[in-house]
């Protein structure tokens, strides 16, 4: 019995830190995305808009 609470709170904090693991990951790609300077296809088109706007005056 207490072999098998041990395991179940052993077992849940492990997912609980690959899940922290991943969040990392995924907030270090975003920050190195950023950093990288590569547009998303949002910010594209709104540079674009304003780049043809100021063709245009």
């Amino acid at each position: 019995m207490v072999q098998d609470i041990v395991f179940f709170i052993t077992d849940t904090f492990r997912e609980y830190l690959s899940d922290i693991e991943k969040l990392g990951a995924a907030i270090h790609f975003i920050q190195t995305y950023k950093k990288a300077g590569i547009p998303d296809k949002k910010r594209e088109h709104h540079y674009q808009a304003e780049r043809e706007n100021n063709d245009q005056q």
